[in-house]
């Protein structure tokens, strides 16, 4: 009996030293998170508020992003190849703020992705969410083809109608800038279908090109962000991007070389008749697997912003950072229907809008005119613009509720990516050291920009989408960003063509009040200057201009008085510092000048994720 009762009291007492332990546990547990929530609220406060500087706000947001309390998402289409290169260059930097994560941290997250897999286990700030953008296609139509032996372009034109079937016509390079934009007749056989079906091209492609990179599934998810309102430019110019990839299901990362692409594929395509290439597209288009296809209702990022995952719980109060590398269809879809997810973006970084469009293809950024509507809702909301469009809000001098009325929105305009020291070549990634676990990525991006050089006949070009990735800090450093207004009305770069009326450029602000302040006046001005004759391009006299090149000089013209390219970084004013004000609900765009150090600082950028750890 003696022996029972020493037994019951040690039971007991290891009961009692077991539960005091757990209720520890527990507390400890409840104060730790507690702690962290108010932390998480007093960081979240300095992103939502007027009172923080560049250097701060862009503090504040690595801080959230170390801790996975930034909601990411980015914009991207497929036209171009560098949208892929961006997204895999924004998920390293990604996981460079994750390894200044508490250990803790890091092994809370494994734990959760090996217990609950990579949805369910997850809040939203700790992956990427990528929205793919489509375009209107069909793939019935063809890409020009070069003729040797003619000294020509050979292009397949249907505008005798749909009934008719196509013709050939030979064009002279110099001729070429008429068919470069979309054509009419192009409308007609355009098929929602099939354009569902390239987006399914391109989602496979990606996670192929993630995969080679090195990329988790985990650190991702892709939403179909819906397509665009036109094609922009015409099927000559890029019909074929889901030939981009020779591995037809999309298994490996193999690429078609650029020269092959250019020449032999299209050539092959060309040679088929029109039905051909449907059957020919209907079985590219299901050689991925359903699974590399998918992708998720944009809808889906609402409800995953709102809710979080399994474990981490709500995640209604989370900030939201988009880098918009696409037309902004699905950033009007998401925000424009919900408000209040609408009020929770405190950055947006754009390749968007022009200074003046003379150096656009379509007179206008390829991203806005594709969807103006969808621009005008976006970056409308923010300045009274110049030239009335007639119904609904859309008046003269008007001002229209601010749908992103908390968001800093930095725009990279076209002059700035094509004018500044953002054109790399793969014989300028290679020297670059690389760690061992970073070969794959290193190779993925050298095949990616070497198809592009390749496709251009060997000139280098611009990686316009990547310079988004430049962080904020390093973009204040590096260029001009200065407050904007933007201005939408009459395409003077584009007259008698479908985007006559689709014009979108930029002026400096007079007016900088920030989440909710409007600009000054009815009919904002421009601010005036010298003329930069480095802005103007050359024409024919003037006596021998045809009305629409005149149209073009005049419009050239004015905008270099109204807005004229400064000749150095020093003499733009209004330029913002790291230690300037940076309120919310403004429009910041690039100009069209930088530092001496700009192009040292974008080779860094790859080098720092090249040479990355795990």
């Amino acid at each position: 009996n003696v022996e029972n009762k020493r037994e019951s009291e040690r039971f007991l007492m290891t009961i009692g030293v077991f539960a005091a332990t757990m209720c520890l546990a527990v507390s400890a547990a409840a104060y730790f998170v507690s702690r962290r929530r108010r932390q998480a609220r007093t960081r979240e406060s300095k992103v939502f508020t007027n009172d923080a500087t560049v250097k701060e706000f862009s503090d504040e947001l690595e801080k959230l992003g170390v801790h996975g309390e930034l909601i990411e998402r980015v914009d991207l289409d497929r036209p171009d190849v560098d949208n892929f290169t961006a997204v895999a260059i924004r998920i390293f930097q990604r996981r460079e703020l994750l390894r200044r994560a508490p250990p803790w941290h890091r092994a809370w997250l494994r734990a959760r992705i090996s217990l609950f897999g990579c949805f369910q286990g997850l809040g939203p700030g700790e992956r990427l969410h990528l929205v793919l953008v489509g375009r209107r296609f069909s793939p019935k139509l063809s890409h020009m083809v070069f003729k040797p032996s003619e000294g020509a372009f050979e292009m397949e034109l249907w505008d005798r109608g749909v009934e008719a079937g196509p013709r050939l016509e030979l064009v002279a390079p110099k001729d070429l800038g008429k068919y470069v934009k979309q054509a009419l007749w192009e409308e007609e056989l355009w098929s929602a279908e099939d354009e569902k079906k390239l987006m399914g091209i391109h989602a496979a492609q990606l996670r192929a090109f993630l995969d080679a990179a090195g990329v988790a599934p985990w650190e991702y998810v892709i939403y179909d962000g819906g397509i665009a309102a036109l094609a922009g430019l015409s099927c000559h110019v890029h019909s074929y991007d889901f030939l981009f990839h020779e591995d037809a299901d999309c298994s490996t990362f193999k690429l078609t070389p650029g020269k092959k692409l250019g020449t032999e594929t299209l050539a092959a395509w060309r040679a088929l008749t029109p039905e051909e290439r449907q059957a020919a597209f209907d079985a590219r288009a299901c050689a991925p697997p359903p699974h590399r296809r998918h992708m998720r209702p944009l809808s889906d990022f609402a409800a995953c912003a709102k809710q979080g995952g399994l474990v981490t719980g709500g995640a209604g109060h989370l900030p939201i950072a988009v880098y918009s590398l696409a037309p902004m269809t699905a950033m009007q879809a998401s925000f424009g229907a919900d408000p209040q997810l609408a009020a929770r973006v405190v950055y947006v970084n754009a390749m968007s809008a022009a200074w003046d469009g003379s150096k656009n293809l379509l007179g206008a950024c390829f991203n806005n005119a594709v969807d103006y509507e969808a621009s005008k809702a976006i970056c409308g909301s923010f300045q009274v613009f110049e030239e009335g469009l007639q119904g609904g809000s859309w008046e003269e001098g008007g001002v229209i509720d601010k749908l992103l009325g908390k968001a800093r929105f930095v725009m990279v305009p076209t002059e700035t990516c094509k004018m500044g020291p953002f054109t790399l070549r793969p014989e300028d990634l290679a020297p670059m050291a690389h760690s061992p676990n970073r070969a794959g990525l290193k190779e993925v991006i050298m095949a990616d920009v070497g198809q592009w050089t390749d496709l251009k006949r060997g000139d280098a070009q611009p990686l316009f989408d990547v310079v988004t990735m430049l962080p904020l800090s390093s973009l204040v450093a590096e260029t001009a960003v200065v407050p904007v207004e933007v201005v939408f009305g009459t395409n003077s770069f584009a007259l008698g063509t479908r985007y006559e009326k689709l014009g979108m450029t930029l002026c400096h602000a007079k007016n900088t009040t920030g989440n909710g302040g409007k600009a000054a006046g009815k009919g904002t001005k421009r601010k005036g200057g010298a003329v930069s004759m480095r802005e103007v391009v050359p024409f024919s006299p003037a006596g021998s201009d045809s009305p629409r090149t005149a149209a073009k000089r005049t419009a050239i013209e004015r905008l270099a008085r109204e807005s004229p390219m400064p000749l150095s970084i020093s003499e733009v004013d209004g330029r913002l510092g790291l230690d300037s004000a940076f309120p919310g609900g403004v429009l910041y765009a690039t100009e069209r000048v930088f530092e001496d150090s700009c192009d040292a600082a974008f080779k860094r950028m790859f080098e720092q994720i090249f040479t990355q750890e795990d």
